[in-house]
């Protein structure tokens, strides 16, 4: 295992892919890290808006809950539709023509 001094001494990208996979990096941000940031800022949110005289977010569980599942679906359509979905037997062998293109270069 490396230790701090030598991953921050790396010159070469797939050693730096290499550690990341190690200590598990490419499972993204977990869901409960985003739930905390958002009760987090809202917190933070909360108490400016106090500060200046003005009224607080009157938020309960049930309004949290709806904030973050509208942003979750939001969020998800333009996901899916960033995404290339192709359904035609045509647009899916472009797709392998295109992937064998990107692995060629």
């Amino acid at each position: 295992m490396l230790n701090d001094k030598e991953i921050l001494n790396f010159e070469d990208l797939d050693e730096i892919e290499e550690v990341d996979a190690t200590v598990g990096l490419e499972t993204g941000v977990s869901g409960q890290t985003i739930a905390r940031t958002i009760v987090t800022f809202l917190a933070l949110l909360n108490a400016v808006l106090a500060i200046t005289g003005k009224t607080p977010l009157d938020l309960d569980e049930n309004t949290i809950y709806l904030i973050c599942t509208g942003i979750a679906s939001v969020a998800t359509t333009i996901w899916s539709w960033w995404k290339n979905n192709s359904f035609t037997r045509r647009a899916r062998t472009a797709d392998l023509v295109k992937d064998g293109v990107k692995e060629a270069v």
